[in-house]
């Protein structure tokens, strides 16, 4: 009898250290899945690819300048290095937004062709010294992200890339404008009535 008790109580006693551990674990698990959340969404934030993508264009001009100095001297890494100074200054006309960007490339201004192109830039960036392979791997890892940002769906709604999204808050707008409610618009009505304004 008095060892069914110990038994039993050892038991419980197993169970409730189970439960207990079981709890500390969720507990653990939940504060790591807040952490790497925010830490998510520091890291795909606009802001702070606005400010990595011009700190390693910057690193991207400084190589051009080294390769200049310190490459071996031949016409084809001094063309590369014109390259890696010229394309740097773009990148950062792109991360700034220049007018003539918007002109002249618009496809770069979002995220997903930001990404491609810092993955471009990563594939001409790659040497044989240290500092190219370091910033080749820093232009990989922005454009990642850029591109995990641009096609995410996860990503989408809150940055509000959805193409209809943009179209329907476009559509409110201009109803509200209006005076009028969207739901009430009916555009073969108003086609009708600015057809008989035109003939009376």
């Amino acid at each position: 009898m008095e060892n069914q008790a110990v038994k039993s109580r050892a038991k419980k006693s197993c169970e409730s250290c189970v439960q207990r551990n079981s709890v500390a674990m969720q507990m653990i698990q939940k504060k790591a899945n807040q952490i790497l959340s925010s830490y998510a969404n520091y890291v795909t934030s606009p802001k702070f690819l606005l400010f990595s993508g011009i700190l390693i264009s910057l690193a991207f001009v400084a190589e051009g300048f080294l390769c200049f100095a310190m490459c071996t001297a031949n016409m084809r890494v001094y063309i590369l290095s014109f390259y890696y100074v010229l394309f740097g200054l773009l990148s950062i006309g792109v991360e700034l937004k220049f007018e003539f960007i918007n002109t002249y490339f618009p496809t770069v201004l979002s995220f997903a062709g930001k990404g491609l192109w810092y993955l471009f830039l990563a594939t001409i960036s790659l040497g044989s010294e240290w500092w190219a392979l370091l910033i080749a791997v820093f232009l990989i890892w922005n454009g990642m992200m850029n591109c995990y940002v641009g096609c995410s769906p996860y990503m989408k709604s809150p940055l509000n890339t959805i193409p209809g999204n943009q179209e329907q808050c476009a559509a409110e707008c201009e109803a509200s404008y209006k005076g009028r409610s969207l739901e009430y618009v009916d555009d073969d009505k108003e086609d009708d009535i600015s057809e008989v304004q035109r003939v009376g």
